[in-house]
């Protein structure tokens, strides 16, 4: 059983064809790079992976199942993107909280002090999101992501924002958690995904594997 199977997925807004024919699959506890110019259907491919958007044709699997229909095997993933989409109102803390409640956590409040001491959150973990500079934001919705344990963890461009030495740190342990889960990790820059077992380029809606 695949971790994630894109089968001749294709993507449209109105009359623009975002994606066209998309295949390619990960293996699970298989690190898969990403990488694109701007508008090259990335963040769309990431969406659809994650459930948050259906494909207008073709088929996704995340193990095994859709996705976008089945809440289940949503459990089993991670997503944090560019965007943080977080709550601005609840502080830090009560946005882990809140995702750990929903999808069940056990341990939830033991998960939430680990997530934050790796990514230097407990001196704004009592603030509200909004008071957050963009840095400190994409630190939270990565450690949301993580919240779950995910067996697919799926990251668009979540390194945006963060200082140098947080960057690195994430990066560490990323590859760190490489032989335990099947990740999908979306950058503009080549040196972020070069320790990946594959590297997946998408150019105008279609995508191409990529020497590393």
């Amino acid at each position: 059983m695949k971790a994630l199977e894109f089968v001749n997925i294709k993507k449209k807004f109105g009359n623009n064809i975002v994606l066209d024919n998309v295949t390619f699959e990960i293996e699970k506890k298989e690190f898969v790079g990403m990488i694109g110019n701007n508008a090259a259907g990335k963040t769309t491919i990431a969406k659809i992976a994650s459930g948050l958007l259906k494909p207008n044709d073709g088929e996704v699997l995340v193990f095994n199942r859709k996705p976008y229909k089945d809440f289940k095997v949503k459990k089993k993933i991670g997503f944090a993107s560019h965007n943080t989409m977080l709550y601005p109102e609840l502080t830090v803390y009560e946005n882990l909280r809140f995702y750990g409640s929903l999808y069940d956590v056990q341990g939830v409040d033991e998960k939430i002090e680990d997530l934050l001491k790796l990514f230097n959150l407990n001196d704004v973990k009592n603030k509200q999101v909004k008071d957050l500079s963009r840095g400190f934001k994409q630190r939270v919705a990565i450690a949301r992501a993580l919240m779950n344990d995910p067996k697919l963890l799926i990251l668009d461009e979540v390194t945006t924002g963060l200082d140098v030495k947080i960057r690195q740190r994430f990066l560490n342990y990323l590859f760190e958690l490489k032989n335990t889960k099947a990740i999908l990790f979306i950058t503009h820059y080549d040196s972020e995904i070069k320790n990946c077992d594959r590297i997946i380029e998408v150019k105008g809606g279609k995508v191409f594997e990529k020497s590393i």
